[in-house]
């Protein structure tokens, strides 16, 4: 189709047994204006909108029904900016209907545009993809990806250029049963949502922000919404950046009281995640992880950062953890931390410089060094191939256990509690210069280091000492 302008009511491209439709629409001056139109109804179908031409219809469908199979192209644009343009003045489902369960591909590459006044599904009851690389571009309201039981969509933007502006929500696995869904955002690709951003709504949802990817959400997100879902981020790479207006739920649990959604968060190798608020494992019988570097069981990786603009890293009252699981030997981690939950060091050197008094959880070293610059609320247990140390706080107990270590190097630790050693631990001092630093305060009492000039000896001392050894 070359020239002029086609109207109709309703098309399908690809629809009777064993049929395969092919139409291209091409040439600026080019318009196919229609109501319906659906690339492979019940067969397979093939629909190509380039140089610049353009089609227009209030609904589309990509793999309409059982064993249909639509593929859509939109492609090319020139130096004025006129592109090859497929607008919707309805919605837009890429594979599967209400009726049926098709598969649907759509790409969006090299300045073309694809406009949808309402929802843009993916995968909305049978498998889809939707590819937008090479600078296309995509416009939707509020759209899903993996929709209803057993479907599953797949969305990668990915180049310089590339967008997909949903001026409203997004929903990433399961809106109305248990879809899957798969976003990535790549190569200084963009995602961009006006309002919500959930992964894992009611199904299992993944996002990855990569290779300077980057993904700006309007409002707050959560990560495992709602009952029986899971939902995965991982934000790595330099340049990719995941930022938020609102608060960020890391196991949110919305649907119900005791909703039991899984949510886990990666950020690692300089990804950046930015958020007003921090909430991990929401509501009850949620589970929650946050991991700086990598999650536990995975080998130890370079560390990502989170900024959360003066708010705090809080811990609902379901079954959250933050996991420091990374390669820096001087990594600071600035948010304060409050609530119950668990702090798991793994491995790395952390520093925890924000006050996190209102912390009432427990902190445990199991690998590599945590420093606390600040207060850090709970009791602390630190076991073998772990060192704690520092010139903060510990509000509460510290525990040293299966050699476990306590490093003092001149500055003071306070140890509001007891500490509790048994045989195997360490403690550890830096020697230099005698001054009057103690390394260690317990229990109110005042530790000192004490030099023996005349026998060249340090001897590590606390006074008023409630130590259990």
């Amino acid at each position: 189709m070359r020239g002029g302008k086609v109207e109709n009511s309703r098309s399908s491209i690809g629809f009777g047994a064993d049929s395969e439709g092919k139409v291209t629409v091409t040439g600026e001056e080019t318009l196919w204006s229609l109501s319906f139109l659906a690339v492979g109804y019940f067969n397979e179908g093939h629909l190509t909108i380039e140089d610049r031409g353009k089609v227009e219809s209030a609904e589309g469908y990509l793999g309409f029904d059982d064993g249909g199979i639509g593929t859509v192209v939109v492609t090319g644009s020139d130096e004025k900016g006129n592109r090859s343009t497929w607008k919707l003045s309805n919605k837009l489902y890429i594979g599967g209907s209400d009726e049926g369960k098709g598969e649907g591909h759509l790409i969006i590459e090299e300045g073309g545009l694809v406009d949808v006044q309402n929802a843009l599904d993916v995968g909305r009851n049978g498998v889809g993809s939707l590819t937008i690389e090479s600078g296309g571009s995509a416009k939707s309201g509020s759209s899903s990806i993996g929709v209803e039981a057993a479907s599953k969509g797949t969305v990668t933007i990915s180049g310089t250029g590339s967008i997909w502006n949903v001026t409203r929500d997004l929903y990433v696995g399961g809106y109305s049963g248990n879809g899957e869904g798969h976003l990535i955002v790549k190569d200084d690709g963009q995602l961009t949502t006006t309002r919500y951003l959930d992964i894992g709504r009611l199904g299992h949802g993944v996002l990855r922000v990569e290779s300077g990817g980057k993904v700006i959400t309007g409002d707050s997100s959560s990560i495992g919404w709602g009952q029986g879902s899971t939902g995965e981020v991982i934000v790595t790479g330099p340049g990719s950046i995941w930022e938020l207006s609102g608060t960020l739920y890391v196991g949110a649990g919305w649907e119900k009281t005791d909703a039991e959604g899984e949510g886990y968060l990666t950020i690692a190798d300089g990804g950046k995640v930015v958020a007003s608020n921090v909430v991990i494992a929401n509501r009850n019988k949620t589970t929650g992880v946050l991991a700086i570097g990598a999650q536990p069981g995975d080998p130890a990786a370079d560390p990502g950062f989170l900024m959360v603009d003066g708010g705090t890293v809080s811990f609902g009252s379901g079954d959250g953890t933050l996991v420091f699981n990374h390669l820096d030997s001087n990594y600071e981690f600035a948010a304060a931390i409050s609530g119950s939950g668990s702090i798991n060091h793994l491995a790395g050197t952390t520093i925890l410089t924000g006050d996190s008094s209102k912390f009432s959880g427990t902190t445990s070293v199991s690998g590599g060094t945590l420093t606390i610059a600040n207060n850090l609320g709970g009791d602390v247990n630190v076991s073998q191939g772990g060192t704690v140390t520092g010139g903060g706080t510990i509000l509460g107990n510290l525990d040293l256990e299966n050699g476990g270590i306590l490093y003092g190097d001149g500055q003071t630790l306070t140890i509001n509690g007891d500490v509790t050693m048994d045989a195997s631990s360490i403690v550890e001092v830096k020697l230099g210069n005698p001054n009057n630093t103690p390394l260690f305060d317990v229990g109110g009492g005042e530790p000192d280091v004490e030099r023996h000039a005349e026998r060249g000896q340090y001897r590590l001392s606390w006074r008023l000492p409630p130590i259990r050894l």
